[in-house]
This record gives C-alpha cells, sequence and structure tokens, in this order.
C-alpha cells in the first residue's frame, strides 16, 4: 500500500509496479527501458512479459531503485523490462487506484482483478504482434461518438413537503461537499425518483458529476427516460448488456468528461468520472448488487467506500431497506430519511391474503380480480418468482425425479421447447413419455413456474393480450424494452413475471397485482428468507395504484400467518425490522455480526470432504480461545453440485470485521500451501466478505 504514496520519479534505474489481471494477490516489478521512461505514468496500462507469455497489466506506481531487487536470500533477481506502454494518458486515476486497492484489501482480492472489472471490455484484448499493439494505443485515445452538453431544463414535477424537506437535508450537504450517507426510505410511489432529480440538479450546479446505480439492467431504460428529460445528453448508461463496442464508446464518453451522469448497474460504481458530487444507489436492498465472482464485492457498500474518498453525498433508497442499512440508520452511520406517503396523496394498494391451501394456484377471487380488470380495460401483473413450466418431474410409480447430471438439483420443465433444463449449469435432456428408472407411464409435472401460469392464464383469458417476462423471454435483445413499452403504452392486459418487475418500474395502468405465490422465498433454506419475502411483497405489489386507479393486491401463500406475510400486508417496516432483528440478534447474524464464507470445490468428492476438514481444524487452531468469533461448518453446500464440481462451505461470524480478516489471511496462506502440494480434484478455495449467497 505504500507505495501509491510515492511520487513519480525518473531516475536512471527506473522501475514500475504493475498488477495484472490474474488470480495471484501481488505487485510485480519490472525494469522500464529507457525508450518508455518518458512514457511511464501511474495508471496506465502496459503490456509486459508474465510467465511464458506475455500480458496486458497497469502500473500502480513507479520507483527509483538504485540497489539490485533480492530474493529474501539475498540473491539477485533478474527483474524483467516493459515490451510497450499502451495509453498516452491514465485510464485509472490516482483515486481509482486507492479505490481498487481498498476492494483488493476489504474482499482479499487480487488488485488487478479488481482494476480489470473497473475497465471495459475492449482492454480485454490478446495482443500477438505490433500490429495489435498499435491499435490498441489507437483506441485509447479517442471516443467514436462525441456529444455536446446542453444545460437541459428543470424538473417541474410539484414536489410533496416530504420531499422538499428531503431535498433540502440532501442539498445542504451537496453544498458543503462533505461526505454524509442518506438512507432514503420512501414507500412505493413516494416520488425517490422525484429526489434523485432535483438532488442531481444540485450537484451540477456546484461543478460535480453524478453515478445512479440500479440493481437490474431494465431498470435502467425507464430512469434513463426521466433523466434524459431533464438533462438531455448529459447522461451515459453503463451495464454489461451492451455490446462491446456500445460499452466501450459509453465509457470514453465518461472518461473524456464530455457527460456529467452516469446510470447502470453494479459496474457503474466504477465509472472513470474525478469530481464525483454525488452518488445514488437504488432498490439498495436488492442482492443484485453482490458480484458471485470475483472479485466478490456489494455495490451499494462500495458506492459509499467511493463517496467517502470522493467527499461526495451518497443516497441509498428503498421503500423496503435492507436490515444492514436500516441498522446503520439508526445507530448513526447514515442519516435516515423517510416519505411515508405516496405523492398527490394516493393509497397504498390494498393487500388482501388468500390462503391457497387446497386450491388452484390461480385461485377463484384472484381469477375474478382480473377479470373485473379486463372488463374496465385496465391492466393486470401476475407475480411468480420461478421460471419454467414445472419445477420438477416425478414418476409417481417409482418415485424417479428427473436430476441435472452435473448439479445437484432437479431439472425444470420448460414445455414449449419440451426439454428439462438445468438453471445453474444449461444441462438439457429432452422429457419422454416413459420413466427411465422404471419404464413406467405415470409421470407428474409438478410445481408451477411463470411458462406454466401462463399457458393457464392464456386458456382463462383467451382474448387477452398476455406478456411474460423472465430470464428465458429477455434474451434476445430489444425484448425488455418491448414488453415494457407495451405496458406503458396499455397494449399488454396481463404481464406475468418473476422479480424483474418486482422493483422499480413505475406503470399507472396496472390497478391489481397477483401474487401467484409468496412462498417460493420463504421457504429458502437462508437466514435472510424471510427480509427478502417481505421485501418481494412489498416492492411487487407497489406496482399497483400508481395512476388515477386506486389499487389492489392479491397475495396468495400457504403461510397467511407468517409474520413476513402479515406485516407486508400492512406495509408494515418498522414492525418487520423488529421481529426479525430480535432473531437475527438472538442468533448472532447481520447486521448484529460480520461473515465470512468459504467455499471449496472440487472435481473429487473425497478430496474436497478431506480438504474441508483439514481447513476447519485450521481455523479452530487460530481461532483458538476467541470468543467472539464462531465457526459454522464445515458442511456440504445447501447445493450439493454445480458443473460436476463438489461443494463444501464453512461460515465465520464475529462482532468486527477486522479480527475476522485477520483469521482468514492467515487461514488462506495455509491453505495456499496445502492446496500447492496437492492437485487432487482440483480443489479450489473461495472466500466471500459479508456473503450474500449462501446456497
Amino acid at each position: 500500500m505504500e507505495s501509491l504514496n510515492k511520487p513519480v520519479v525518473s531516475g536512471a534505474n527506473l522501475f514500475a509496479e504493475v498488477v495484472f489481471g490474474v488470480p495471484i494477490n501481488r505487485v510485480f516489478l519490472y525494469k522500464i527501458p529507457e525508450k518508455l521512461k518518458s512514457l511511464s505514468k501511474k495508471g496506465i496500462r502496459v503490456f509486459a512479459p508474465f510467465g511464458r507469455r506475455n500480458l496486458i497489466g497497469y502500473i500502480v506506481a513507479l520507483q527509483d531503485k538504485s540497489d539490485p531487487v533480492l530474493r529474501h536470500n539475498g540473491t539477485c533477481i533478474e527483474t524483467k523490462e516493459l515490451i510497450e506502454i499502451l495509453d498516452a494518458e491514465p485510464v485509472v486515476n490516482d483515486e481509482m487506484l486507492k479505490f481498487t486497492r481498498w476492494i483488493s484489501d476489504y474482499y482479499l482480492c487480487p488488485w488487478g482483478e479488481v482494476i480489470e472489472s473497473a475497465m471495459p471490455e475492449w482492454v480485454d484484448v490478446k495482443i500477438v504482434n505490433k500490429r495489435e499493439i498499435k491499435r490498441v494505443k489507437e483506441r485509447s485515445q479517442k471516443s467514436e461518438v462525441r456529444s455536446q452538453k446542453p444545460k437541459g431544463k428543470d424538473s417541474d414535477f410539484p414536489l410533496t413537503t416530504y420531499q422538499e424537506n428531503v431535498i433540502n437535508k440532501i442539498k445542504n450537504k451537496i453544498d458543503e461537499e462533505k461526505h454524509q450517507v442518506f438512507l432514503l426510505h420512501g414507500v412505493t410511489g413516494s416520488g425517490k425518483t422525484e429526489v434523485y432529480i432535483r438532488a442531481t440538479v444540485e450537484a451540477l450546479k456546484k461543478g460535480k458529476k453524478v453515478i445512479v446505480m440500479v440493481p437490474e439492467i431494465t431498470l435502467t431504460l425507464q430512469l434513463f427516460q426521466r433523466f434524459s428529460n431533464v438533462f438531455v445528453n448529459r447522461v451515459a448508461i453503463l451495464h454489461s448488456g451492451f455490446t462491446q463496442r456500445e460499452r466501450y464508446n459509453e465509457w470514453m464518453k465518461v472518461r473524456n468528461n464530455e457527460v456529467d451522469i452516469v446510470i447502470g448497474a453494479r459496474s457503474a460504481v466504477f465509472a472513470p468520472f474525478e469530481n464525483i458530487g454525488l452518488i445514488i444507489v437504488d432498490e439498495e436492498h436488492d442482492t443484485a448488487y453482490k458480484q458471485d465472482t470475483n472479485p466478490r464485492y456489494n455495490g451499494r457498500d462500495i458506492a459509499i467506500v467511493r463517496g467517502k474518498y470522493s467527499n461526495a453525498v451518497v443516497i441509498l433508497g428503498s421503500a423496503t431497506p435492507s436490515m444492514e442499512s436500516f441498522y446503520n440508520s439508526q445507530t448513526s452511520k447514515y442519516e435516515y430519511l423517510h416519505l411515508p406517503g405516496r405523492i398527490d396523496k394516493k393509497s397504498l394498494p390494498l393487500i388482501e391474503i388468500v390462503d391457497i391451501k387446497g386450491v388452484n394456484i390461480i385461485s377463484d377471487r384472484l381469477r375474478s380480480e382480473m377479470e373485473k380488470r379486463i372488463e374496465k380495460k385496465e391492466q393486470t401483473l401476475l407475480f411468480i418468482n420461478r421460471r419454467g413450466s414445472a419445477t420438477f418431474i416425478q414418476c409417481s410409480d417409482c418415485g424417479y425425479v428427473w436430476r441435472c447430471k452435473n448439479c445437484s438439483v432437479s431439472l425444470t420443465y420448460h414445455k414449449k421447447d419440451n426439454l428439462c433444463v438445468c438453471h445453474y449449469c444449461g444441462y438439457s435432456e429432452t422429457v419422454s413419455d416413459t420413466c427411465p428408472q422404471c419404464k413406467g407411464y405415470t409421470i407428474n409435472y409438478k410445481g408451477k413456474g411463470t411458462q406454466k401460469i401462463e399457458d393457464e392464464i392464456r386458456a382463462l383469458f383467451p382474448n387477452s393480450n398476455i406478456e411474460r417476462m423472465d430470464r428465458d423471454t429477455v434474451r434476445k435483445r430489444g425484448e425488455a424494452g418491448r414488453i415494457l413499452k407495451g405496458i406503458d403504452e396499455r397494449s399488454v392486459d396481463i404481464l406475468i413475471g418473476t422479480q424483474m418487475i418486482a422493483k422499480g418500474h413505475d406503470y399507472p395502468g396496472i390497478t391489481l397485482v397477483g401474487i401467484v405465490s409468496a412462498d417460493e422465498s420463504l421457504n429458502i433454506p437462508d437466514f435472510r428468507a424471510s427480509e427478502r419475502t417481505f421485501q418481494l411483497i412489498t416492492q411487487v405489489a407497489g406496482r399497483a395504484g400508481r395512476g388515477d386507479i386506486n389499487g389492489d393486491v392479491i397475495l396468495q401463500t400457504y403461510n397467511p400467518d407468517h409474520y413476513s406475510v402479515k406485516c407486508a400486508k400492512e406495509y408494515d417496516f418498522i414492525g418487520f425490522y423488529n421481529q426479525e432483528g430480535g432473531l437475527r440478534e438472538a442468533l448472532n447474524y447481520p447486521p448484529y455480526s460480520k461473515m465470512v464464507s468459504f467455499r471449496i470445490e472440487g472435481s473429487n468428492e473425497k478430496g474436497v470432504e478431506q480438504f474441508s476438514h483439514n481447513f476447519g481444524k485450521i481455523l479452530d487452531e487460530i481461532i483458538g480461545w476467541q470468543n467472539d468469533i464462531e465457526k459454522l461448518g464445515p458442511s456440504k453446500a445447501i447445493i450439493y453440485k454445480i458443473r460436476n464440481r463438489y461443494r463444501w462451505q464453512i461460515l465465520l461470524k464475529g462482532r468486527k470485521i477486522g479480527n475476522l480478516k485477520k483469521i482468514v489471511s492467515k487461514a488462506a496462506e495455509e491453505a495456499k500451501i496445502r492446496l500447492q502440494k496437492t492437485s487432487k480434484g482440483n480443489i479450489k478455495l473461495d472466500i466471500d466478505i459479508d456473503p450474500i449467497n449462501l446456497m
């Protein structure tokens, strides 16, 4: 870390500290040849030898070393030379270097991988000859799209008293140019987006830049339209849904200071802005902000860190704040702001609970309300958080269940293609009429996903225009926009979908929401299951009644007396927080503790099991008598096998993340030594700080 603070030097023996986008957490030292010395700067990309190959890396520091570089035993190391400099100006500025280094240190992941994840895809190019080097250097200097920056226009939406009070508090902190985190807790339809826009206006008045983050790519469409109406083409979009060329062009517009606002999913936090004044994290509770692969950062949490480095105001917005964020607001770590009612004094939708034990999945009550909406030419949204036609297929004669050959999960039936599909590895097989085990003919399709619900709704309402929106239907480019446009123009009568339709969208024509089964999330074996259920119900219910007509919600469930369901019915966030918080505190789960997850996986089942138990003993020895650290496991992961790799898990819980990380670092070093001694089963150890997915 200390090398980050060293000044740029230009001595006779100039060396570069370089990191690469590889899973090795260390900085490498290279000698800079005479012809490249005048071009060398912190934050630029270089082409350098790495083992038996040549890779693109990033200079993170420069140093003048008059003495030879020595090994631990005192012998001299022959330092390799850089091959080429690829940029005239840094692609990673000083602030971004510090920011990415913090991420590397906190999440215990390689610095080079963090920087690589912050760059557009065009950086990851294989250089095989001098022509390729020339092409990469040329691309780094120019953007293919240029835009002018008109001033835009003021937002003319009338504000409620609550909105005015909230905006004034945010404005004061923006004017002071002091870092402050606000938790904006506003019910669905309370005008949080208008608060975001007014706060952005204030930041731009100070000459500052603004980052707006959303959890899903589909949410960028509507938010981009709202911001563009006010700020015209001062707005760029950054997310992985773009083609490589499109993402590169948007990134270059940001880097070249051609825009003032960036809207995007979690990777937007790395927008190459300088002088940031405001960062907005919409739907801050959403688990999609957590990255499942290295680097395993949480976009919401690192947005706060970037705001701190930039002295920027950070707004975390949600109708259903995460337990962690609300806890931080109650302990004065964040400032709590509240929008308790909808704009124009509109009522929140009335939620009616329907117990569906022993009845059809589309209850008579839900069907009756849908018929009324069709007669009135109003729109209905049906929510079920599972794709496919049937959640699993079972032979009634022998009990055989169709399972993935690579993963320890049942296959989901997709009727349209007559395929059983694994949603983890993509394996599929055609469904036959006979059981492969007993050759019986009594095949049952159990459970219901979005495809099955769509078939039933089409049979019930054959003359209605029905659309389905889930990961299967929006794979085709532009399909999500087409469906949402149909909702906006009211040409769609009924929209069926998964959680991608549950949050953020604002369509006044929807007056009825049907939650087909609230129990899909409630039955997940995870300590956050109740929280996610409360959030999903509240969020999807909030899609109803956002226009001139009041909305209604039919909430179907097998567990009508569960506290998450009862609190969601009354929009009682505080009641839910108190009850859930009491359970979490008693069991020492977040937000009352910090967590670290170790995932051990490999292709050799016995080898993974043996290493997991050995690693558990290493942790026991390091933890010793530290009573504030709790270890759970080793145990088989809930989903034991994915892609033919067996998975075990160990969890650590403790009050302070610093103490946990000391244990983790020591254990990881010992594990690395042991893994180097054996390649049995290609065992891999993944470390996840503040894990979200425990499956």
